[in-house]
């Protein structure tokens, strides 16, 4: 899922909870899988499961 399809960008929780959203599912449902520590940091701040 990019930002562009957010209008938010990376660390701003909204970016990640824009995307569980457009997936159709609350924020807990979905996992970010990552391989940059921040990426996953913010997807963790934003109540996303990471990997």
């Amino acid at each position: 899922m990019s930002g562009e399809f957010t209008d938010n960008y990376k660390k701003d929780r909204k970016a990640y909870q824009k995307g569980a959203r457009f997936l159709g599912q609350k924020p807990d449902e979905v996992m970010m899988v990552a391989t940059h520590a921040a990426d996953l940091m913010g997807a963790k701040m934003a109540g996303l499961k990471t990997a």
